[in-house]
C-alpha cells in the first residue's frame, strides 16, 4: 500500500510536475535533463573556448584548510587553557577610550533587518545597515552579497557586478544567491564574456548549485540561444523545485523573448507559486497583458508589483502607462488622467535621470493642454 506524500516529499513532487509542465510546454517534451549534464557542460566548454575566456582559476581557488602542527602554522594553544607565556604587544591592545567592537548578538541583527530591507525592497536601508558593520565584517560575502542585491534592485549594475565578484572572491564555494544574481547584472551589462567565464567556473566548482545553472542559462540567453537557455533553466527547477522561483521568472521571460506568450505566462505563475513576491514574474504578466492590449488586467499586475516594491520607479512608470493606455486619448474616466499623472511624476521622482519618465509626463500635459 502506497503512504500519501507529505512534507518537503510533497513539494518537492509538485515541483517536479510544474518543471515537467514548463519541459513540455517550451522544448516539446524530451527525456530527464538530469540525464545531460554532461552535454550541458561540454556546452558551457565550448562557450568558454568560443569567447576565448581563459580559465579563471585564481577567483575559484578555495584554499585548504589549515594543516594544524604543520609547517607556518599557527602554534596551537596548549590543553586545559594553559597559558603560552606570549604578551600581547601593546600596539595591538585596544585605546582606553575606544568604543568595544560590536558583539556577535548586533552583527546577526545588521544582517537580519539588511536581509528584509532587501526582502522589502527598501535599497536604502540596506547600505545603511550594512554601514554599521565593523570594518572585517563588512567585506565579508554576506555583505558583499546583500550590498550587491541592492545595487541590483536599483539597477545600477555595475556596481553590483563589482560586489557580486568581491562576495566570490570571499567564500568561492559558496555559489547560491550570489553567482545567479551576478550573471544577471552582467546579462543587463551585456557583458558576454564574463558571463560565459561565470558560467563555466560555477559549473565546475558545483554542478549541484542551481545558480550554477541560472548562470549558464543567462550565458546562453545573452548569447542569442534561447532554447540552450532555456535547458539550463528548467535543470536549475529540477536541483530544487522549492526555490525555483527566479529560475522560473527568467524561463518567463525568455520564453516572452520568443513570443510563446501560453508558455511564458506559466513559467510566470509558477514562479508565483513558489514566491508569491517574486516581482519580476508579476512584471512578466503585465507585459503580456500590455501586448494583448488588456491594459486593466496590466495595472493590476504592476499594482500587485508595487505593494511589493513600492519604491521601484520602473513600476511607477509601467503603472502610469496602463493607466494612461487604458484611459484612451478620447474618452477619460473621472481622475483617471490625474492617476496617470501620479503615477508618472513617482517615478521620475524616484528616477530623475530617466528621460522617458519625463516624455510620458510631458504627454499627459500635452493632452490635457489640448482639452482645454
Amino acid at each position: 500500500m502506497r503512504l500519501p506524500l507529505t512534507g518537503r516529499r510533497r513539494v518537492r513532487a509538485a515541483g517536479e510536475d510544474a518543471a515537467a509542465a514548463v519541459d513540455a510546454a517550451t522544448c516539446g517534451g524530451g527525456g530527464a535533463v538530469a540525464d545531460a549534464d554532461a552535454e550541458l557542460l561540454a556546452r558551457v566548454t565550448r562557450a568558454r573556448r568560443a569567447v576565448g575566456v581563459p580559465w579563471p582559476s585564481a577567483l575559484w581557488h578555495v584554499p585548504p584548510p589549515p594543516n594544524v602542527g604543520g609547517a607556518g602554522a599557527p602554534p596551537v594553544p596548549p590543553p586545559g587553557g594553559a597559558s603560552t607565556g606570549l604578551a600581547i604587544p601593546p600596539s595591538a591592545r585596544r585605546p582606553a577610550n575606544t568604543p568595544p567592537p560590536p558583539s556577535a548578538l548586533s552583527i546577526v541583527r545588521t544582517y537580519a533587518a539588511a536581509s528584509v530591507a532587501v526582502a522589502t525592497y527598501r535599497l536604502p536601508d540596506v547600505h545603511a545597515a550594512l554601514a554599521t558593520l565593523p570594518p572585517w565584517e563588512a567585506t565579508s560575502r554576506d555583505a558583499l552579497s546583500l550590498a550587491g542585491r541592492a545595487h541590483h534592485e536599483a539597477a545600477a549594475y555595475a556596481p553590483a557586478a563589482a560586489a557580486y565578484a568581491a562576495a566570490l572572491a570571499a567564500a568561492p564555494a559558496r555559489l547560491e544567491g550570489v553567482v545567479d544574481y551576478y550573471s544577471t547584472a552582467l546579462w543587463q551589462l551585456r557583458a558576454a564574456a564574463p558571463a560565459v567565464a561565470l558560467a563555466s567556473a560555477a559549473v565546475a566548482v558545483d554542478r549541484g548549485c542551481p545558480a550554477a545553472w541560472v548562470a549558464a542559462g543567462n550565458a546562453f540567453s545573452l548569447a542569442g540561444d534561447a532554447d540552450t537557455a532555456l535547458r539550463f533553466f528548467r535543470r536549475a527547477v529540477q536541483l530544487d523545485p522549492g526555490g525555483a522561483a527566479y529560475a522560473y521568472t527568467l524561463a518567463g521571460h525568455e520564453l516572452r523573448g520568443k513570443a510563446a506568450a501560453g508558455p511564458a505566462a506559466a513559467a510566470y505563475r509558477r514562479a508565483l507559486v513558489v514566491d508569491g513576491r517574486a516581482v519580476g514574474a508579476l512584471y512578466g504578466l503585465a507585459a503580456l497583458a500590455e501586448a494583448r492590449d488588456a491594459w486593466a488586467e496590466a495595472r493590476g499586475y504592476y499594482a500587485a508589483a508595487l505593494a511589493v516594491a513600492p519604491r521601484n520607479g520602473k513600476l511607477r512608470y509601467h503603472l502610469g502607462a496602463a493607466l494612461w493606455y487604458e484611459l484612451g486619448r478620447v474618452e477619460k474616466a473621472a481622475g483617471g488622467g490625474a492617476a496617470a499623472l501620479r503615477a508618472f511624476s513617482t517615478a521620475l521622482g524616484l528616477a530623475p535621470r530617466e528621460r522617458r519618465y519625463k516624455r510620458a509626463l510631458d504627454t499627459v500635459y500635452a493632452v490635457d493642454e489640448d482639452d482645454l
